[in-house]
């Protein structure tokens, strides 16, 4: 709280009128003016971002198991931190990039705490990897996703009630008729880095696309708890169904593992 107060009492004195936006104004007319502030600074020839940190998130673990095909032995939890491992030796290998996961082993993590880390590594991007599932078995492919307030249709907001079951464990509680400035400032987080992570999502998926032969289901977005208070770019990548048993099978399989790695590495690495 202190740290919250902080922060706005130096806004409020390095920005008179911005402050003042954030107390006043219509939230609505607040967030469009962030937008095109940030985009007015990213625009900026002098601005040349350099990667040197990344969070890799492996989805769910200890007693959250994530989606399991109960059919194949297959936890969500135990693959993505496959994935997650693989990706960051392969980071390191071919960069000079700090690489930094949420878990190294089946342990939990809440989602709030999971971009809370990626926050005090400043790290510059965050990714949470995760399988899907469905109840339909036939369901198949990979897709990336960003946060937003509301999601971009009816699958990403299925996705992310998928993802974010565990329960978000940061409740923030304000009394009647006050200014929700925590809300304010989440916001404005949120739209600084909306185009870094939208872009971020669909070099992934077009990446993944040229080297996995699966469904490409597109870049969609929706309210994910573990990616709602990063401070840098973040993006959360479905690998494949766990659910469809052509699929389960792929990602059991070391070869598929590693095209994805390389994929979403190569990517990562070329963004340096």
């Amino acid at each position: 709280m202190i740290k919250t107060m902080f922060f706005i009492i130096l806004f409020m004195v390095s920005n008179y009128n911005v402050a003042t936006d954030i107390l006043f104004s219509n939230e609505r007319e607040f967030e469009q003016k962030a937008r095109r502030e940030r985009e007015r600074i990213l625009s900026s020839d002098k601005v040349k971002r350099k990667i040197r940190r990344i969070v890799i998130d492996p989805g769910h673990g200890g007693f959250d198991p994530g989606a399991v095909n109960k059919s194949m032995g297959l936890y969500e939890k135990h693959i993505t931190l496959k994935f997650a491992l693989k990706l960051k030796r392969f980071i390191e290998e071919n960069s000079d990039i700090e690489v930094f996961l949420t878990r190294t082993g089946d342990y939990y993590v809440t989602l709030s705490d999971r971009t809370v880390i990626a926050n005090q590594y400043h790290a510059d991007l965050f990714l949470s990897i995760h399988c899907n599932s469905h109840e339909k078995k036939s369901a198949h492919g990979f897709e990336s996703f960003f946060c937003s307030k509301k999601p971009s249709d009816k699958e990403a907001a299925r996705v992310a009630a998928l993802e974010n079951a565990p329960g978000f464990d940061d409740p923030f509680f304000k009394e009647d008729n006050s200014i929700d400035i925590e809300a304010i400032l989440r916001n404005l987080q949120r739209h600084m880095f909306l185009k870094g992570s939208r872009m971020l999502a669909a070099s992934i998926n077009e990446s993944i696309k040229r080297k996995v032969k699966l469904r490409e289901r597109g870049v969609k977005s929706a309210n994910f708890f573990v990616l709602r208070h990063a401070q840098m770019p973040a993006v959360l990548v479905e690998a494949a169904f766990i659910s469809n048993p052509q699929e389960g099978k792929l990602l059991q399989d070391e070869k598929f593992q590693n095209t994805v790695v390389k994929a979403i590495g190569g990517k990562l690495v070329g963004n340096k």
